[in-house]
């Protein structure tokens, strides 16, 4: 009885640890990781530093732990994020992922919370247009002033899951180009446009498949 009364401790212990893992971001917890994670910032001026921080999904800016407080870096001053293995670069002011990269340039991803749905009347959070949209609303912007990094953890679990969206950006020769090809084409230089067009449809690129998206770095270095 009592190895049988362990293992199912052990078995709610683990399947608890999981579930938090798992834990997409909330309206209480509007972050890209679970935790916050140790990160090196690498700055414009040049150097590093170390925190501990994680990226918030509203603003896509980086907070870290300082002391008990969580506060937010200024954009215009990071050049590279490393967090967790993963790479996210300061890109028109937003911290960006880095999901292919190349010699000349990289593919952006930027995962923004999707607002529409997130204010759809009814929905799955089963409130009103207005109503779910007052209180999600002030749940994303209420974290950013909630300093104390203790009661971010203790208030973690009492929101309502993020629906987000990504979008991606195609980086290359000091320029930034949104992954949708009519804007695409729009913004590419007069001298490319036509070769790059004929590329585009020679080799059907997918404009939500960073796979595709690298292939255009070539054309615009």
């Amino acid at each position: 009885m009592a190895k049988r009364k362990i293992l199912f401790l052990f078995t709610c212990f683990f399947a608890a640890i999981s579930a938090v893992q798992a834990q997409e971001p909330t309206t209480t917890w509007p972050y890209i990781f679970n935790d916050f994670q140790s990160t090196t910032i690498y700055l414009r001026a040049g150097g590093k530093m170390e925190y501990t921080a994680n990226i918030h999904l509203g603003n896509s800016t980086l907070h870290y732990i300082d002391g008990n407080d969580v506060k937010e870096s200024k954009s215009k001053d990071i050049l590279l994020v490393s967090i967790a293995d993963r790479k996210f670069m300061s890109v028109n002011g937003k911290l960006m992922e880095v999901v292919a990269e190349q010699d000349g340039g990289f593919v952006a991803k930027l995962r923004v919370i999707d607002f529409t749905r997130l204010n759809e009347t009814g929905g799955a959070y089963g409130a009103s247009s207005n109503t779910l949209s007052t209180k999600a609303l002030t749940s994303i912007e209420g974290i950013g002033s909630v300093t104390n990094h203790a009661l971010q953890v203790a208030n973690k679990e009492n929101g309502k899951e993020l629906p987000l969206k990504s979008e991606y950006y195609i980086v290359a020769a000091g320029s930034v180009y949104p992954a949708d090809k009519s804007l695409f084409l729009d913004l590419v230089p007069a001298d490319k446009k036509q070769s790059v067009k004929e590329f585009v449809k020679k080799n059907k690129i997918r404009w939500s498949k960073p796979e595709d998206l690298i292939k255009l770095i070539d054309l615009l270095k």
